[in-house]
């Protein structure tokens, strides 16, 4: 790997995030629109609360739209607009990044202490545990693009401790 393939990881890792943070914000939001969240999205939220087996609990159009098309769109636009710029290594560990942030994000681990941006990029459990509570909030992966449309939850956080499914 030559240094310019090198240097171009943390370009490609802030241009895959984005695109990746805003496709699943719209593709998640459009998801709970109410003609469509009672058959596709619901399966997702019979989970309550994060558990990391329910990441990928979903309808299998779920899965395909709201996760897999918003993680494969950074690399997809950057490999059709600049094939040259960075090599498939970076955009294989930009996916691998994108699965574990997903299964992360539902995996009940909080870290409490970590300053912003940082808290932010990590995505705590509780973040999207919220959303789990409070569906019509929290669609984002991280609260950057929630901020934009006034959907991040600014409520009290009352959470359940304990794994349920809502059957």
């Amino acid at each position: 790997v030559s240094t310019q393939s090198t240097w171009a990881w943390i370009p490609t890792f802030l241009i895959c995030g984005t695109l990746e943070e805003v496709g699943f914000y719209y593709f998640h939001r459009f998801a709970h629109h109410r003609k469509l969240y009672p058959y596709i999205h619901k399966w997702h939220h019979e989970w309550k609360t994060t558990y990391p087996l329910a990441a990928a609990y979903a309808h299998p159009l779920d899965q395909l739209f709201v996760v897999d098309m918003a993680g494969i769109l950074g690399p997809l636009i950057i490999i059709f607009t600049i094939p040259t710029y960075t090599h498939y290594h970076c955009l294989l560990s930009y996916m691998f990044y994108a699965n574990w942030h997903f299964v992360q994000g539902h995996s009940g681990y909080y870290y409490p202490n970590l300053p912003r941006p940082l808290s932010d990029l990590l995505r705590s459990t509780l973040y999207h545990e919220i959303h789990h509570l409070k569906t019509n909030s929290n669609f984002g992966n991280v609260p950057y693009v929630d901020r934009l449309h006034g959907t991040e939850w600014k409520g009290p956080v009352d959470g359940s401790s304990a794994y349920s499914r809502q059957d």
